[in-house]
């Protein structure tokens, strides 16, 4: 099974707010969800629709790990859960 890279899809939302929230915790910086998390709740505003990507990883039916680009950004931020 090898990890597949694409562009965002809809259907990504709801495992890449679990993916957010698991790699906060895991550092144990999860509080709870705030304003601090807003430019998860439209990825396609936010993201792609300013000129930035979001990409995903699918390994089998999951996703596994995520990475975000705004136009503005030099280097990618991410979470890997």
């Amino acid at each position: 099974m090898s990890l597949q890279i694409r562009r965002y899809h809809q259907a990504d939302h709801a495992q890449v707010l679990h993916l957010h929230k698991v790699a906060l915790e895991a550092v144990s910086a999860y509080a709870a969800p705030g304003p601090w998390d807003d430019d998860l709740d439209d990825i396609e505003r936010n993201y792609l629709g300013t000129g930035g990507k979001f990409l995903v990883g699918v390994l089998g039916a999951d996703l596994s790990r995520w990475a975000r680009c705004e136009a503005s950004m030099r280097t990618p931020q991410n979470s890997n859960a």
